[in-house]
């Protein structure tokens, strides 16, 4: 697992702070940096909820019932449907 503090355990990884000083990165390639991320995070936790049912082997149903979320959410992570027009083929900044 990766985290903030990674390069304090490996030597190689750079943090947060030292990229920011060394690519001087403006205010908007950092909101599009922030943006990307949470869409990227966004795409991790649905394919997240959607492997629960498979992985414990129970209905969508009551995996929505236990989380307190409607069926169709689960359903619509099941088929990706929420982030499939995401356009990731664009690099920050432009």
């Amino acid at each position: 697992m990766s985290g903030e503090n990674d390069h304090l355990v490996n030597p190689d990884a750079v943090s947060w702070d030292e990229l920011r000083a060394e690519f001087q990165f403006t205010a908007e390639e950092e909101a599009e940096i922030t943006r990307r991320g949470d869409e990227m995070l966004a795409r991790v936790r649905a394919h997240r909820l959607a492997e629960l049912p498979k992985r414990k082997h129970v209905a969508q149903t009551e995996v929505a019932e236990e989380m307190g979320i409607a069926q169709a959410r689960v359903s619509k992570s099941a088929d990706h449907s929420e982030t499939a027009g995401l356009d990731y083929s664009r690099s920050p900044g432009r």
